[in-house]
């Protein structure tokens, strides 16, 4: 027969389990650019998307969207930390460090990733990525899904909210590198999209002061890796410990 101690080493044991932080790596369901310059142009498919300026003063703005509910345990969850890390394979300017930071925005409408391929059919240079006519259900720069919903604001419809911000010095680094998001606010949004899926609509990345920037999608992660991804840990929160007393003998 168990002691009174041990029984309740084995309670905390058992909680302890139940309990443990778990952590998992999500990449993405979706990511895609919005090009300022050509209102009806896009590349779904692309290997890359951008952010920032390029020389002619256009202004590029990436959307990423991750499956949050899907990925984590089909159980109420309590976030504890999350990041975003995106790999930077080219950067304009030489590759000079920004004076204002790179930030994330939660997206308030949803979009989708659409089916055009730039770099099957180009129709313009893009400042460095080639763009196809936009194709039903792609995301343009005023169009949500090409051509039956619009955003509210060409440009895309974003929380005033910074859910993360980076400032990005790219002369300091070989590229491609790696550069990673993080912060409060980035959590607060994982935790709501685990528990709201209906209006997970991802992020926007924005800076509209800086230097273009391209960044590796999900579809460069066969041929040379590098893949956005969402890192996220996480305590499952199903299955609460009884008291004690539960466990003690006569209870």
């Amino acid at each position: 027969m168990y002691s009174i101690k041990a029984t309740i080493a084995l309670v905390l044991m058992l909680c302890l389990y139940v309990h443990a932080q778990q952590s998992v790596s999500i990449l993405p369901s979706d990511d895609v650019t919005m090009y300022s310059e050509i209102d009806d142009a896009a590349d779904g498919s692309g290997i890359v998307m951008f952010s920032g300026v390029n020389n002619a003063g256009f202004e590029y703005r990436s959307l990423i969207k991750f499956d949050v509910a899907g990925a984590l345990p089909s159980r109420a969850v309590a976030i504890t930390d999350a990041s975003i890390t995106l790999r930077l394979n080219r950067a304009g300017n030489g590759g000079l460090a920004d004076t204002d930071p790179t930030r994330l925005h939660r997206v308030t409408k949803d979009w989708s990733e659409g089916d055009s391929n730039g770099m099957v059919a180009s129709t313009s240079s893009g400042g460095g990525g080639l763009l196809d006519a936009a194709t039903t259900g792609d995301v343009t720069w005023v169009y949500s899904a090409f051509d039956t919903a619009s955003w509210t604001t060409p440009g895309g419809d974003f929380s005033a909210t910074t859910s993360a911000s980076l400032l990005i010095d790219a002369s300091s680094s070989s590229l491609p590198t790696d550069f990673t998001w993080t912060g409060g606010n980035l959590v607060t949004d994982v935790q709501d999209m685990s528990d709201n899926a209906g209006t997970n609509f991802g992020w926007i990345l924005i800076n509209e002061n800086g230097f273009s920037k391209r960044w590796n999608t999900l579809q460069a992660q066969a041929t040379e890796g590098g893949a956005p991804v969402l890192n996220v840990e996480f305590v499952p929160c199903e299955i609460t410990c009884p008291p004690f007393q539960a466990y003690l003998p006569g209870s």
